[in-house]
């Protein structure tokens, strides 16, 4: 490879776990998509290239109109969705416990600090 960085391939160390890359990556994307959103002619090609692929699944027959599916398969779709929406909320919610049981910890950590404090000032008088 030449000495410029310009040429090198971004490769992602090995070292980190894959939470780490994949909210990396969400970061990279966030980004991306806030530079299209601001230029209005990257904008328009994204959306041209979204509605050509659209055109194309559903040319394809990837992507049918619910009232094209058969019931089954509608059936199938809603649940598929609805355990996405569940294990979306499922993680916020061990997010947000998480977050009370570090509070309720160090609560529980300064008050024990504060008793033997407390003790300690008793034995010495």
């Amino acid at each position: 490879m030449s000495g410029s960085d310009d040429n090198e391939e971004r490769v992602l160390p090995l070292n980190k776990t894959k939470e780490e890359r994949l909210a990396q990556q969400r970061l990279c994307k966030r980004r991306q998509y806030a530079e299209i959103k601001n230029d209005p002619d990257l904008l328009a090609l994204a959306k041209e290239k979204r509605r050509i692929k659209y055109l194309k699944d559903k040319e394809a027959k990837k992507k049918l109109q619910v009232f094209r599916k058969k019931r089954r398969a509608v059936k199938e779709s809603k649940e598929i969705s609805g355990k996405k929406i569940v294990k979306g909320t499922d993680k916020t919610k061990n997010k947000q416990s998480r977050q009370i049981l570090k509070a309720l910890l160090f609560a529980v950590f300064k008050v024990k600090a504060l008793r033997r404090m407390i003790l300690e000032e008793i034995r010495c008088n």
